[in-house]
């Protein structure tokens, strides 16, 4: 005779009824009023403080080599708080502080740049021995590498500035991928195509992180470890995906991203990738002629990361956009951009595209993109990341390259009824 129900609701006033029926349909109706709070805080704060004076006069003052009269007071401290909370309709912000142990007066000063000591929080947790005593895990609520997080919310769009990533995919010719710590501003509208995408998307960052990114291609040697070329890696700036390239053209037919913890381990500070599943060399072509015995196209594992270079401050500034609007149920166009700033090597690449289809299956699709600078390196490793090449060391850093690339693909039962099949042309 007893039971248990779980319902989700939102804020505000709720009736819950619950009827308890015997088999001829009699019974009772229980009703709880339920008051959900529309606003919800939680707020932490520390404030740490010490004071000290030296004294001392006499041998200790000559033995120091400083006068008395140089000897003052100081005055060492910390603040910090964190807090995340809801109010109004659907609004959300959090945000978190610490500016860390130091002197009174240096408290506040560069107050939005990396962290020096981020490094020391990049061990490997199974490197040591965490004895909790129960089922604790810690969760990463204000992903920072600074003393400053903060990140306000309405459904879907947000304003931040912290630890973010950046993938901009829609243009093929202009891919960005980064791992940045700074300021990203995303905004879709709630308007929506019939086949449940938005409208319009609206995605801009701008960030000073310190770092240098590396893109590294490995051949597929049927084991699990790769080695990366460069150490000291930004926690969660790594973006791992594999690869089908045909055997005659290079062309990517086909893209498999990795998630972390799932398909793969990552050491941050070593530089060592760990595939959950060995990495077959080729993979099946689906043709009918096979040239030797062990035909088939070409599998690449392609990681691209954020590092930091040295001991020495990186100058670096990289700033960027995307945006694409459905016009109409068949029609979209989109816009991609970013610059990047290093020791005043600049680089930019930008891109257009557009979308024009009759299902998901059957569209046309036009992409063009324009580069400046040399935008990355492309590391290559045929055995695992042991040696590297390089196989754009002789192309120039100033000179601008364009491309082009158009996509068509046919759903015959899009257009003659009873036919099945689809023909792709690029």
């Amino acid at each position: 005779g007893e039971f248990v129900g779980e319902v989700l609701l939102p804020a505000g006033l709720h009736t819950v009824e619950v009827a308890v029926l015997d088999e001829e349909g009699n019974g009772e109706l229980f009703l709880r009023d339920l008051d959900l709070k529309q606003n919800d805080w939680f707020l932490m704060a520390i404030a740490d403080l010490t004071l000290a004076q030296d004294l001392t006069d006499g041998p200790d003052t000559a033995l120091g080599g400083n006068n008395a009269d140089d000897v003052d007071a100081f005055a060492n401290g910390r603040l910090a708080f964190f807090g995340n909370g809801k109010w109004g309709k659907d609004w959300k912000v959090t945000a978190s502080a610490d500016t860390r142990e130091g002197p009174i007066e240096g408290l506040f000063s560069n107050f939005l740049d990396k962290s020096p000591d981020a490094l020391f929080r990049r061990l490997d947790p199974d490197y040591y021995y965490p004895t909790f005593g129960d089922d604790s895990v810690i969760d990463q609520l204000a992903p920072t590498n600074g003393k400053f997080y903060v990140k306000l919310e309405k459904n879907d769009d947000h304003l931040m500035w912290g630890n973010f990533l950046i993938r901009y995919a829609e243009n093929e010719l202009a891919l960005v991928e980064r791992g940045l710590y700074g300021a990203n501003v995303h905004y879709q509208s709630t308007a929506a195509t019939t086949l449940g995408e938005r409208r319009v998307v609206v995605d801009g960052f701008a960030a000073d992180p310190g770092t240098v990114t590396s893109r590294e291609d490995f051949r597929g040697t049927g084991g699990s470890l790769f080695f990366l070329n460069r150490r000291d890696l930004l926690i969660g700036s790594e973006r791992l995906r594999v690869e089908i390239r045909d055997k005659a053209s290079g062309i990517v037919q086909q893209v498999v991203n990795l998630q972390p913890e799932l398909d793969y381990d990552v050491d941050y500070i070593q530089g060592r990738i760990l595939l959950s599943e060995p990495l077959s060399t080729i993979a099946n072509d689906r043709l009918l002629v096979r040239n030797d015995g062990l035909s088939g196209n070409e599998v690449w594992l392609v990681v691209q990361y954020e590092y930091t270079p040295g001991f020495d401050e990186v100058d670096t500034l990289n700033s960027g956009g995307q945006a694409h609007a459905w016009i109409t149920d068949s029609l979209r166009v989109g816009a991609t951009a970013s610059h990047n700033a290093q020791d005043g090597n600049d680089s930019s690449v930008y891109g257009v595209d557009a979308i024009l289809r009759k299902t998901p299956r059957s569209f046309v699709k036009i992409q063009a993109g324009r580069s400046e600078g040399l935008v990355s390196h492309a590391l290559r490793s045929d055995d695992g990341g042991f040696t590297f090449g390089d196989p754009y060391a002789a192309a120039p850093d100033s000179e601008a390259a364009y491309g082009y690339r158009a996509d068509v693909s046919v759903e015959l039962a899009d257009w003659l009824e009873g036919f099945r099949g689809q023909v792709t042309l690029y």
